[in-house]
Parts: C-alpha cells; structure tokens; sequence
C-alpha cells in the first residue's frame, strides 16, 4: 500500500511538472523572462505603501502627491535617484518603468 501511495505520489509531481514548460505570453517581460507587471500594479506595490492609492496618504514622510508640481522630468529624477526618504529605484525599475510610473503619478495631481 505504501509502495502505491508514493509511486502514485512520484507520476503526480512527474506530471505536474511537465505542465506549464511554457510562461504565458502577456505582454511585456522582464530581463529574467518574468511577466512586466503593469503600471497600476507596479505603483501599488513601489510607491503605494508611502504615497497611497490616491497619491496623498503620506506615511514616512512622503510628499502629497496630489500636490507635486514637478514636472515629467523632475519625476523621473526623483524616482530614478530618491531623496530624503525615499530610496532611489535605479537599481530596482527599467528606465522604462520609471518613466512609466512618472508619468502615472500625473493622474493624481489636482493643482
């Protein structure tokens, strides 16, 4: 019974890792072939816990971003190198995801 119970055990991790040998395709990847995630996603995750859903919960510090007045490029910058509190994320998004994401925080801005 035991020697059923575990070759029955072994044909199901055999199977179960022949599934999926494929990533799905969605979209944009990552350098390490992971699925890009997008950019709502990726500010929740990056810039949400301190800035909010909403750009303005400022927790640690972080700047009401209902009230920025920087521009395109002064976002990318501050995103790219940080300051004061905030870490720099050039090491951590693509270019392209810190434009992206300086460019989805314009949303918030009611000035």
């Amino acid at each position: 019974m035991k020697k059923l119970a575990l070759s029955s055990s072994l044909l199901l991790i055999i199977l179960l890792s022949a599934c999926g040998d494929e990533a799905p395709q969605r979209g944009n990847t990552t350098e390490n072939g992971l699925p890009q995630p997008d950019i709502a996603a990726l500010y929740d995750m990056k810039c949400g816990i301190c800035h909010g859903r909403e750009g303005n919960l400022m927790v640690g510090g972080a700047p009401d971003l209902t009230k920025s007045v920087l521009d395109l490029a002064g976002r990318i910058q501050l995103i790219t190198y940080g300051k004061s509190t905030m870490p720099p994320q050039k090491d951590l998004l693509t270019p392209e995801q810190i434009k992206d994401l300086a460019t989805y925080v314009e949303k918030f801005r009611t000035n």
